[in-house]
């Protein structure tokens, strides 16, 4: 079986509640990196450019717009990199991968007891 390389240079997080919208059309995202998206969707076409607006589900105003690259199709999963992801999508994703990285939240009733 031929190997094949792995383009990957970011760590993927889970997308939700991230939703991406292309053309009118809302997608879920399975994940996100620095460098694109996975989401679920068909009618896409591999090297095909898109423009989206990425937000989140529990506030639909909260929302940045980027262009991405159609790289990989895998049954529903649709994967894409970004093209010259502009600050306010990086600052967009940088929040959002902030929740799933940041240590947790101690309380103060949880420290009493050290």
């Amino acid at each position: 079986m031929p190997h094949t390389r792995e383009r990957r240079h970011y760590t993927r997080y889970p997308g939700q509640p991230l939703i991406l919208e292309v053309d009118g059309a809302v997608h879920p995202l399975i994940d996100i990196s620095m460098g694109g998206i996975g989401f679920e969707g068909d009618g896409f076409r591999q090297g095909q450019t898109i423009v989206f607006s990425l937000s989140s589900v529990l506030d639909e105003a909260d929302r940045t717009d980027g262009q991405a690259k159609v790289v990989n199709i895998a049954g529903p999963r649709i994967g894409v990199e970004f093209i010259g992801p502009n600050s306010p999508l990086l600052k967009y994703i940088l929040t959002h991968i902030g929740i799933f990285t940041s240590p947790p939240i101690r309380m103060a009733a949880d420290c009493a007891g050290n």
